[in-house]
């Protein structure tokens, strides 16, 4: 019947924690903004950037973050991995300094945790193959065939899909 219809929705874990009375936050690309509620996340920074420089003040702000209000859970999304290989390929110089500086990235907000009681999940979405290089198995490479040639865009070209998160 149609007065039992009711708009479905769904949880999220930054929404657990608020019920829970936990403090949240998120330091990342823009487009998380768009993903979660605001009343789900107490803290926040967003940027437009994808680049070093962008990633540089993510993580600057999850370590105030850190320091000055000890969330109990924080998502800290560095895009400039995603970004370099999108950009450079995944054999390219600028891929492989864009790792390098993520790595920095996830040492410093690692020292700003209590490890004895925090949890450090760090996650990826996927990598990048060599330009010129494609050595996916032929049922992949023809599983990306048809699945591109019904879309605009490329894999991995998705509209806010991407990026190399950390949650802590």
């Amino acid at each position: 019947p149609a007065d039992l219809r009711q708009p479905l929705t769904i949880d999220q874990l930054f929404a657990a924690a608020h019920r829970a009375d936990l403090t949240t936050g998120i330091t990342g690309f823009q487009w998380w903004e768009k993903l979660l509620p605001a009343d789900s996340v107490d803290l926040r920074y967003y940027t437009d950037g994808e680049d070093d420089a962008a990633d540089g003040l993510v993580v600057d702000h999850a370590l105030v973050f850190i320091e000055q209000f000890e969330p109990n859970l924080l998502l800290v999304n560095l895009r400039q991995v995603q970004w370099a290989g999108r950009t450079f390929g995944g054999d390219s110089a600028e891929y492989e300094q864009a790792a390098l500086h993520c790595d920095e990235y996830i040492r410093r907000l690692a020292a700003a945790l209590d490890l004895q009681n925090s949890v450090l999940v760090v996650g990826s979405s996927h990598g990048f193959l060599a330009a010129e290089q494609d050595d996916r198995p032929e049922w992949l490479r023809s599983l990306v065939e048809v699945a591109t040639a019904s879309s605009p865009l490329a894999v991995g070209e998705t509209p806010g899909y991407g990026g190399d998160e950390a949650v802590v």
